[in-house]
């Protein structure tokens, strides 16, 4: 498990300060991960309460 930030615009829009709630907003870009210059599986992409 991975938790990052920085994923950029959301839609829709989250708010600071605030716990994220359904439907949970996604970055509204591709979002891509790889490990040791090998592309990985990404299961979920957007906010997390």
């Amino acid at each position: 498990m991975l938790y990052a930030t920085g994923e950029g615009l959301t839609h829709p829009a989250g708010s600071d300060g605030k716990l994220a709630t359904a439907p949970f907003p996604t970055p509204v870009l591709p979002v891509t991960l790889t490990v040791g210059g090998y592309p990985a599986q990404i299961l979920f992409a957007g906010e997390a309460a």
